[in-house]
């Protein structure tokens, strides 16, 4: 009996050294993916994302996420030199649309692999929205990157944001014109609005330089401007056209030195930064009567409810308008996933990006895991609100590269929602009083050859830096009228006009 016993024994250790040798063996049989991801700050440890853990698992794949959470740009100028790439990158910024036609030798061509059989639901995706696949498509028409469709988007960047209390304790009404506003801000100035017996408010707070969503440049609508979302380049019909070229930006211009002139908006803004500016909109007593934001989260949370969103307002010659996002907004049309032309087993890393397009899988990797970030209900999803001393900003992205990921956002994936997710329902009823004054004969995100991009490497970074350094030294000292035809002759010398050409031949490629 003893002796049976112990002949049991031993085959059960045979059967499980057996069972974990196979195991180590089925282990090892796994294709492993390495993935560089630009993430955000607030994004934790991909590794350790159960969701993506189990996508992977369906996929019959195991990924390793290096997630890279400042200085993107050297480290990646640095692995594209080398050539020494990971199997992948996927992130918000990851790679730019001519760092990766620049570099095609480097990359695969993910059209090769895209097949209604291989990838079903990607190959949906693609063939249910052309405009993503154009978004997705380089000059030549192939494949090389995965970019995404975002839900739930706001059809304008800007949202002048202005401190309601203050109107109402001076018995002001929401100024409708340039003219109007200008008297609000003056008030704001000299009658002590936070009430604190200091003379501290800052009426008009807002970057000098950068898009629509937050600079000044959100009111050039207010002087003809056509409306730009980022370079100052618009659109008169079809003709492509440089903004700080015309008379209604040298108007424009002069009419924000006139504003500083007057102490209505602070010296400091030539030369202060993101913290000490995001400082000044969270300062303990409220100080800043008006701004520009994407959202009110830089704002202090103990009195964001005193700013509400207001329209634009009509310029000299009534002009009214702020550039329309749609152009942009959902097809970001820039790289959210990139796989190195070395990558091996390529089809098998694609097994688990085509799950990302199957909707219930890419609101997960959108906003995050169902049963943390998202709630079921019987009516759809809800966004479960962030744990004490996080806000909406930081929390869609704190399991999640949200606007990061390759998906596809489109009806069938907002439909699965109860509510809009608050993160976007709060810009949405920002901009809404925008939509009755939105240009949208706005420029779309261009594509450029490798010969343009070596052009505008050098003529953009020139042109866009002078304009920026005018605008500041206009801000600061004035000058405009005095010194614009040399400001003009300068431009030239630089190149401008091969700036434009370059950015005409792109739009008429795509329009």
């Amino acid at each position: 009996m003893k002796k049976n016993r112990l002949i049991a024994l031993a085959l059960c250790a045979v059967l499980l050294l057996s069972l974990t040798v196979s195991f180590a063996a089925a282990e090892e049989d796994v294709p492993t993916f390495r993935i560089i991801v630009s993430a955000n700050v607030n994004t934790d440890d991909l590794n350790e994302n159960e969701f993506l853990k189990d996508l992977a698992e369906q996929a019959g794949v195991r990924i390793e996420y290096e997630c890279v959470y400042t200085d993107w740009d050297t480290r990646k100028s640095v692995l594209l030199t080398s050539g020494d790439l990971p199997d992948a990158f996927i992130g918000w910024n990851v790679l730019s649309n001519s760092e990766v036609s620049y570099n095609l030798p480097l990359f695969a061509n993910l059209g090769e692999l895209i097949s209604e059989e291989a990838t079903p639901n990607l190959y949906a995706a693609l063939e249910s929205d052309p405009t993503y696949r154009d978004a997705c498509s380089d000059l030549d028409g192939n494949i090389y990157y995965l970019s995404d469709r975002m839900p739930f988007r706001p059809s304008t960047y800007a949202s002048f944001l202005i401190n309601k209390t203050w109107l109402d304790k001076l018995g002001l009404e929401v100024p409708e014109t340039l003219e109007e506003l200008e008297e609000v801000l003056i008030a704001f100035r000299d009658r002590d609005p936070n009430g604190n017996g200091e003379q501290d408010e800052l009426p008009l707070y807002m970057n000098l330089s950068g898009d629509e969503a937050w600079s000044i440049a959100a009111f050039m609508g207010a002087f003809g401007c056509s409306g730009s979302i980022t370079n100052y380049f618009a659109l008169d019909g079809d003709t492509v056209v440089y903004q700080p070229l015309t008379e209604n930006f040298k108007e424009f211009m002069t009419w924000i030195a006139h504003l500083r002139e007057e102490n209505l908006m602070p010296a400091e803004l030539a030369t202060v930064d993101d913290s000490q500016f995001n400082a000044r909109l969270s300062n303990e007593t409220p100080i800043v009567g008006m701004t520009t934001l994407w959202d009110k989260s830089p704002i202090g949370a103990a009195y964001q409810d005193e700013y509400i969103a207001i329209a634009p307002m009509a310029g000299p010659n009534g002009d009214r308008g702020v550039a329309s996002n749609i152009a942009i907004s959902a097809y970001d049309c820039v790289p959210k996933f990139v796989m190195s032309a070395d990558c091996e087993n390529k089809e098998a890393l694609m097994r688990f990006i085509d799950l990302c397009f199957i909707p219930e899988n890419g609101v997960q990797c959108f906003y995050g895991p169902i049963g943390t970030v998202l709630e079921e209900t019987e009516d759809g999803l809800i966004m479960v609100d962030p744990p004490e001393g996080m806000t909406w900003n930081s929390w869609k992205y704190k399991y999640a590269v949200n606007g990061g990921w390759p998906v596809l956002g489109d009806e069938t994936f907002e439909a699965l929602f109860a509510e809009v997710p608050e993160s976007d329902s709060a810009k949405l009823e920002m901009v809404a009083v925008n939509e009755p004054y939105q240009n949208t004969n706005t420029l779309p995100k261009l594509k450029f050859t490798p010969e343009e991009t070596d052009e505008l490497s050098i003529v953009q970074t020139d042109v866009d830096t002078y304009v920026t350094k005018k605008m500041t030294e206009w801000f600061a000292n004035g000058g405009v009228e005095e010194e614009w035809d040399t400001y003009l002759q300068e431009l030239h010398n630089m190149g401008v006009d091969t700036y434009v050409s370059i950015y005409q031949a792109a739009y008429d490629r795509q329009k």
